[in-house]
């Protein structure tokens, strides 16, 4: 949780500092993901959708050989690789175009032969 003296920050503008943001409520079932994230060796998800790897540079925090103690380093001493739910968007987005368009086809041809 934000302290309230943090969460009333504001800019030279006099706009709130922290005045964006994006709390994950975000609802995807469980045969989406698994046909998203599947494995490789998972025969269904073959042509899954395969979330993009990302380069984080990070301070990593490690333990001191010598004294056991641990290290916070002031330098990014290392990088991950990370894959974020996010990239899932864009299949969502896309798929949900796609259905639109074949719907508006179908009722478009609905019409055609109606007439």
């Amino acid at each position: 949780m934000v302290s309230d003296e943090k969460s009333s920050l504001r800019d030279p503008d006099g706009r709130l500092s922290f005045r964006a943001g994006n709390i994950c409520n975000h609802f995807f079932t469980t045969p989406f993901l698994r046909r998203v994230c599947g494995s490789r060796s998972d025969p269904e998800s073959k042509d899954r959708f395969r979330l993009p790897w990302h380069v984080a540079k990070k301070k990593i925090p490690y333990a001191d050989p010598e004294t056991g103690e641990t290290v916070k380093p002031e330098q990014v001493n290392g990088i991950k690789l990370e894959r974020f739910v996010f990239d899932v968007f864009q299949v969502k987005i896309k798929r949900f175009f796609i259905s639109m368009l074949l719907f508006m086809l179908l009722l478009l041809l609905l019409l055609v032969l109606l007439l």
